[in-house]
């Protein structure tokens, strides 16, 4: 049996051109239904609106992509999000482990993470409530106005 070899770094623009066709096709439906987005403009935009956007990999080839985007300037509210490739399933059980870890980190400096997910991504929704995320039901949202999941969770400043 292999040993596989998981990093969690720093995204950068040049991951989200590789990771865009990569990407589950569950989260390009999500990514056009939401905003009407390409995976590339969903994954640049998403980094460049982050603090400490963080990209997870798996025996170097790209697992995720997430991180925690500020509502505005003052705000202590931030939309997390998270993209990822086929290659999620395979390591599911170890990306859990290090994303709880990592968003603690991510989310020190909000009160509320909070955001919108596509109805038909169980996967997601799964691991969002695996997370402690209030998960409320879906309702229309997005450019078609199709079924979106709100979800929230308070920070925990004892956590972090």
């Amino acid at each position: 049996m292999s040993v596989i070899e998981y990093e969690i770094r720093d995204a950068t623009l040049e991951d989200a051109r590789i990771l865009a066709p990569l990407l589950r096709d569950v989260d390009k439906q999500e990514v056009w239904a939401s905003h009407m987005s390409t995976p590339h403009e969903a994954l640049e935009k998403s980094i460049l609106s982050s603090d400490k956007p963080r990209i997870g990999l798996a025996n170097s080839e790209p697992v995720c992509i997430f991180g925690i985007a500020k509502h505005t300037l003052f705000s202590d509210r931030g939309s997390i999000w998270m993209l990822g490739t086929d290659l999620l399933k395979r390591y599911a059980v170890k990306f859990l482990r290090e994303n709880e870890r990592e968003i603690v980190y991510l989310s020190e400096d909000f009160s509320i993470i909070e955001n919108y997910c596509d109805a038909r991504n169980k996967v997601t929704l799964k691991w969002l409530k695996w997370l402690g995320f209030i998960v409320h039901d879906a309702k229309p949202y997005g450019v078609y106005n199709l079924p979106f999941h709100y979800f929230y969770k308070e920070v925990d400043k004892c956590a972090s």
